[in-house]
């Protein structure tokens, strides 16, 4: 009996090669010999794969993944408002409870940090 092979899989403990009829040998590798063990041909299961469900399934696959992105939205909007917006309120609160504008404007003037008015508070007009 003549058999031709097609294809040939390589593993770890062994190798197959199969043919076209769906026969294959398969070789098991030892330390010092080969084994070589014809199997028969390999067959389809007898029963019948269930079709897939393929009718209506944008609809229902938009229902699912449509919740779980508002849930997911809702929840980073939530964690944004309580984690970063609320705390960076009360800190503008806080700040502005004791801030003199008038008394910062005066530092500033006589640091010279102005182009037009100078520490003693004149005009300049040649800038």
């Amino acid at each position: 009996m003549s058999i031709s092979f097609q294809y040939c899989i390589f593993l770890q403990s062994g190798a197959f090669l199969f043919s076209s009829a769906g026969n294959f040998i398969q070789f098991r590798f030892y330390i010092n010999s080969c084994q070589a063990v014809l199997r028969r041909p390999l067959t389809m299961a007898t029963a019948k794969l269930a079709k897939p469900n393929m009718k209506n399934l944008l609809t229902s696959r938009l229902k699912v993944e449509g919740i779980i992105g508002a849930v997911l939205t809702m929840s980073a909007a939530m964690a944004w408002k309580f984690g970063v917006q609320e705390p960076r309120k009360t800190k503008y609160a806080e700040f502005y409870k004791n801030y003199d504008a008038e008394a910062d404007f005066e530092m500033m003037r006589k640091n010279n940090v102005f182009q037009c008015v100078d520490a003693e508070g004149n005009i300049n007009t040649d800038f």
